[in-house]
């Protein structure tokens, strides 16, 4: 049986994700096909019907904009993606001949650990770029760094429930502002963690570099293009 994984997302031929898990497997020796592969929020359902029937698949990653779609997809939800309402990746375990899809949220620490590793002490005074499901997972992982107040950015305000919601669970206190009011927060934060699809933050960057400051601060840009 060929074992297979694969990216989900729309848009998603951008994506570095093949290149990234095949490399690794080759590097661990293992036989894995891994494809990005077109998916958006209505074809979702279907979808993963679709896979729980065919044989050879081990894992699911997850990204704009299924994150929190895929959370009733999945037959158990685990960890922190249990609270955050947001699932990144599905690992599909057999369990008495059947399949499960299991929901997790690898995000938090990955967040976590990259921004430790840059360099940033403890309970950074921080600025989040976005609303959605990326950034309630980047509201969780600022709770794990000790900021007790952040400030987060979003094109449409009403569009940030999933941040709420994550700050409520995890008890971070932060103000949901509009994108337009960001450049001098993001400017002088000690951390910004931008959620938005590329491009979409190109007018914000012209705003900062207009302000002629310094920007001592780690920018982790969890899109790429």
């Amino acid at each position: 049986m060929n074992l297979r994984a694969a990216v989900l997302g729309h848009p998603i031929s951008h994506s570095k994700s093949p290149a990234l898990h095949l490399a690794a497997y080759r590097k661990l020796g293992m036989e894995i096909g891994y494809t990005a592969l077109d998916v958006t929020e209505q074809a979702l359902p279907a979808f993963m019907e679709q896979v729980r029937t065919q044989g050879g698949w081990r894992g699911l990653s997850v990204t704009m904009p299924l994150k929190t779609g895929m959370l009733a997809e999945v037959d158990e939800v685990r960890g922190v993606a249990r609270i955050l309402g947001v699932v990144n990746t599905v690992a599909f375990e057999e369990e008495r001949g059947t399949v499960r899809r299991i929901g997790y949220n690898t995000d938090v620490t990955g967040i976590v650990n990259a921004v430790l590793n840059a360099g940033v002490a403890s309970s950074p005074d921080a600025v989040v770029l976005g609303g959605g499901g990326t950034a309630a997972a980047a509201v969780a992982a600022l709770k794990d760094l000790g900021t007790r107040h952040a400030q987060v950015f979003v094109r449409d305000t009403s569009r940030a429930a999933e941040a709420l919601a994550a700050a409520a669970a995890v008890g971070l206190v932060i103000d949901v502002r509009p994108l337009t009011e960001a450049a001098v927060p993001t400017a002088s934060a000690d951390v910004v963690i931008s959620t938005l699809p590329p491009r979409a933050a190109d007018p914000l960057a012209e705003e900062i570099g207009a302000l002629g400051t310094g920007t001592p601060g780690v920018l982790l840009d969890v899109a790429y293009d």
